[in-house]
């Protein structure tokens, strides 16, 4: 009885980790450093995939990481004081892929005067 219940425990974890395996390889990897135009880093600058309504910020060296599902997708990457920007990537099965995204500085805020 022991011998049957410790083969099916064992069959049962083959199986989840084969169906863990299947499933993970649908996932691609998108991984890369948003900078400046000088190539300066921008720590917490923010990219969104606008197909899955989900998105990371990067990390104090500017780097950011994504598993997505295999597909085409449009990143929007964004920093306080620069200029939005929209970038179309496709991500593979089981691969990583690097983009690295330099963004331009917007315009400069304007002294605002408040009279009262």
């Amino acid at each position: 009885m022991n011998r049957l219940v410790l083969t099916l425990f064992v069959f049962s974890f083959l199986f989840a980790s084969a169906t863990e395996t299947r499933t993970n390889s649908h996932l691609g990897s998108l991984r890369g450093r948003v900078t400046d135009a000088s190539s300066q880093i921008l720590p917490g600058a923010t990219i969104i995939v606008e197909e899955l309504n989900t998105g990371v910020t990067t990390d104090v060296n500017g780097f950011y990481s994504l598993e997505l599902p295999a597909g085409t997708y449009t990143l929007n990457v964004s920093y306080v004081g620069f200029e939005s920007k929209k970038v179309n990537i496709t991500v593979d099965n089981a691969k990583t892929q690097e983009e690295n995204i330099s963004l331009s500085e917007g315009v400069e805020l304007k002294e605002v005067e408040i009279v009262g």
